[in-house]
C-alpha cells in the first residue's frame, strides 16, 4: 500500500506532461472542439463564439443583430485572403458562381434568427455577408474546421 500515492504522483505527472504536450501541439484536439457556431451579423461586422470548429456536421446559429439591415451569412471553403476572392464591382459582390460556398443562411431581416447545418471537411473556410457592399465593409472572418 505504501506504493499507492507514488504510483498516483506517477500517474498526475504523465497526465499533466500529455497535457502540456498537447497545448504545445496546437491546443485542444479536434474531439474538443464545438459543432455549434454562434455567429452574430452586425452592421458591417461578423463575430462568432470560435475561430475552430469540428470537422462533420457542424450547425450555425446566426442571429441579424442589426437593427436597420439585411444581412447573410455564406458559409466559403477557401484557403485564400478575402481580397484574393473573385469580387464583382460591378455588383458590389462576391461572384457566387466563382466560390465554393458550402451553404448559407439566407436573408435575414433585423432581429431574425436563422440556422444552416453542414458536413464540413478540415480546412479553411470564410463566414462572409454577400449582400452588394457588405463584404468590402468589412463582413468577413475565418473559420478553422479540424
Amino acid at each position: 500500500m505504501r506504493n499507492q500515492p507514488q504510483r498516483l504522483r506517477l500517474s498526475q505527472i504523465v497526465i499533466c506532461c500529455l497535457a502540456g504536450l498537447l497545448m504545445a501541439c496546437g491546443g485542444s484536439p479536434a474531439a474538443a472542439l464545438p459543432s455549434t457556431v454562434e455567429v452574430s451579423l452586425k452592421s458591417f461586422g461578423i463575430q462568432s463564439n470560435t475561430a475552430k470548429a469540428r470537422a462533420g456536421k457542424v450547425t450555425f446559429s446566426v442571429t441579424n443583430q442589426s437593427s436597420d439591415l439585411v444581412h447573410e451569412m455564406l458559409v466559403v471553403k477557401s484557403d485564400q485572403t478575402p481580397d484574393a476572392l473573385p469580387y464583382n464591382t460591378n455588383e458590389g459582390r462576391l461572384s457566387e458562381d466563382q466560390i465554393d460556398s458550402k451553404g448559407e443562411v439566407p436573408e435575414l431581416e433585423p432581429s431574425k434568427n436563422g440556422t444552416v447545418s453542414l458536413d464540413l471537411a478540415p480546412g479553411k473556410y470564410l463566414l462572409l455577408c454577400n449582400i452588394a457592399t457588405h463584404f468590402k465593409k468589412g463582413m468577413v472572418i475565418p473559420l478553422e474546421v479540424r
